[in-house]
């Protein structure tokens, strides 16, 4: 593969299978420049590919400064946006798959797919469509998830701290250089 303007574009060779393109400068919202979600070095670069289907996948690029100075590409999958493959399966819960590309955003896949089911849970209940053992399994569940609240609350004062942290590290040092 050779680049065009680092980190902006990439041409793939022939026989490639869909069409890969780069997905904004660095430190765009959609990615380069925050921590991968798979890995969590910082992402260099944040390949968009094209299936013929039409589908969309993520790959993020990290480049690696090996002991010997020659730079490495490690690179990880993040999934699609959306899922198309098991979507059937999940809509009547109220459930949109989506890959680890939506985790570079603002939201969470995990709070996405609590609301998500919490609102059909309620459409289920006012329309008397859920069989009572299934509900009975539900409060089970969900009594289980309250116990994280407090620990979830703790954790989060704990990461921001730690992330504030390792911003102003990251200012005072002026980027990042990653070993092999």
């Amino acid at each position: 593969m050779t680049f065009k303007n680092f980190g902006m574009s990439l041409n793939t060779p022939a026989g490639t299978r869909g069409l890969a393109q780069g997905v904004g400068p660095m430190g765009s919202e959609l990615g380069p420049g925050k921590e991968c979600p798979r890995c969590h070095l910082p992402i260099d670069f944040l390949e968009r590919r094209k299936t013929r289907t039409g589908q969309v996948y993520y790959i993020a690029w990290h480049y690696i400064r090996g002991p010997d100075g020659t730079r490495k590409v490690k690179k990880c999958y993040l999934g699609p946006r959306t899922y198309r493959h098991g979507q059937v399966t999940h809509e009547p819960m109220g459930v949109e798959l989506h890959g680890m590309v939506v985790d570079l955003g603002d939201t969470s896949r995990y709070a996405d797919y609590l609301m998500n089911m919490a609102k059909n849970l309620q459409d289920k209940m006012e329309h008397h469509a859920l069989p009572s053992i299934h509900a009975r399994a539900i409060v089970k569940a969900i009594e289980e998830l309250a116990g994280l609240i407090e620990p979830m609350r703790q954790y989060i004062e704990e990461k921001a701290r730690e992330e504030e942290e390792l911003a102003k590290a990251r200012a005072e040092g002026g980027g990042h250089d990653t070993q092999a």
